[in-house]
């Protein structure tokens, strides 16, 4: 439905010990007219309140109505955003413990989960939904602190309807500039589906991200499904490898998993763990190529690229010089 605010204005009752206003947004959808009440808390609109007048002007008694059903309609959600807040707290809470090994025993790992909704006993494949250049983002914006949480839960939601309209058995935590999943098997999702359906549901959150936040883009990692639950973790750091591999080589909006990077992910964790390791690698292996090229306006590099990247093989090159 095409939407465009015409005007805002504050309609008045008067009191026996005063006056009493509510703003009122009057709106043009084709070619009527609407009357809303804006309802929300912290400032940003979570709704509207409307009430049907049947073509009749706004009495005061009218005002009194909307202001005391704004009241209780904003008190509702106080509550619930409090309850959902608690909520992403502690899936948040869980999320760290997991990725960072420190959920105990597996037994408890899994009694957590199931109080969160899901069921990790038959292992899960972990996908995490990363913001691009975030802090780039928040410096063009110059967001306050309360509209940052409130992207981050927007972009919570976002990728939570998503995944409820694939997958019957997950659990979603955010974190500071990410939202990380697990995804379970279940009697409607087999181990053997799920990285497929993942990607799916990474091609929706971007698309459903790209409606919803036309200026923010987000990539995915994802990584192998652990059928043990002790190697969730694991599954974490492999999404996360999948993510960092996937945003190097094909920037913003990439959606990598960690069976496409090939030999990327064994130097990715060399540059992660002994940066001077691969430094030497380079010194004594390309950086003579490379030299040789720029003395000699050779394409030695570009020829090895080809090379590797045809799984070390000749035959296509020398295929397409017969034709």
């Amino acid at each position: 439905m095409e939407e465009t605010r015409r005007d805002r204005r504050d309609r008045y009752a008067r009191l026996p010990n005063g006056f009493l206003s509510v703003p009122v947004e009057r709106w043009r959808v084709e070619d009527t007219e609407l009357f809303w009440m804006p309802i929300g808390i912290g400032g940003a609109p979570a709704g509207y309140l409307w009430m049907d007048l049947a073509d009749s002007p706004l009495r005061p008694e009218d005002v009194v109505v909307l202001y005391w059903a704004g009241r209780a309609l904003e008190a509702e959600l106080g509550k619930e955003r409090v309850r959902l807040e608690t909520e992403l707290g502690v899936r948040g809470d869980f999320v760290d413990d997991v990725i960072n090994g420190h959920h105990g025993s597996v037994d408890l790992l899994l009694q957590r989960a199931r109080y969160l909704g899901a069921d990790l006993s038959s292992g899960a494949l972990t996908v995490v939904v990363d913001i691009d250049d975030f802090a780039g983002y928040l410096g063009r914006r110059r967001l306050k602190e309360s509209a940052i949480q409130e992207l981050k839960r927007r972009l919570s939601d976002a990728v939570r309807l998503q995944a409820r309209g694939l997958f019957s058995n997950f659990l979603l935590g955010p974190r500071s500039d990410n939202v990380i999943l697990f995804l379970a098997p279940s009697g409607d999702d087999p181990p053997e589906e799920l990285a497929q359906m993942a990607l799916e549901l990474a091609s929706r959150v971007q698309r459903y991200v790209k409606g919803l936040l036309p200026d923010l883009t987000v990539s995915v990692g994802i990584g192998r499904f652990k059928d043990d639950p002790a190697e969730i973790s694991d599954a974490y750091s492999e999404a996360e490898v999948a993510l960092e591999i996937g945003h190097r080589i094909h920037g913003p909006s990439s959606i990598s998993t960690f069976e496409q990077t090939g030999t990327y992910k064994l130097l990715f964790r060399v540059m992660q763990e002994e940066p001077e390791e691969l430094e030497t690698f380079y010194a004594e292996t390309l950086a003579p190529v490379v030299a040789y090229d720029s003395r000699y306006g050779t394409e030695l590099v570009s020829t090895l690229t080809t090379y590797l990247g045809n799984d070390a093989s000749t035959w296509t090159r020398a295929k397409t010089a017969n034709a």
